[in-house]
């Protein structure tokens, strides 16, 4: 029987660093943690409601403006040039935000 040579602990090492125990559970992990920092759509009190009617009322296609909107469990913002405005949709730039999901008007950027 021929002898094998010995490996050296980083060659050794190098064999076991793909190995997963648990397959998919850092994905799940992952989703877990999105999943968590997720929220509810906040109720707005009326007088911001007022203020976000106002705001979109005076707003114009061409106007600069920032707005904060609710999507898929979290708040985001968006900052641009209206592209479009009716009285269900605000599209700033490329993003198509529903006027329903708004949580806040700022002009400019």
């Amino acid at each position: 029987m021929a002898e094998r040579a010995k490996m050296s602990k980083e060659q050794r090492a190098k064999q076991f660093l793909p190995f997963s125990a648990l397959k998919g559970y850092e994905e799940a992990l992952r989703s877990e943690e999105i999943r968590h920092d997720m929220i509810k759509k906040p109720v707005l009190a009326e007088e911001a409601e007022e203020e976000i009617d106002r705001a979109l009322r005076m707003a114009s296609e061409g106007d600069r403006v920032s707005v904060s909107f609710f999507k898929f469990g979290h708040i985001e913002e968006v900052s641009g040039e209206i592209r479009h405005i009716d009285s269900y949709t605000l599209e700033i730039d490329d993003v198509c935000v529903s006027v329903r999901d708004i949580t806040a008007v700022y002009d400019g950027e």
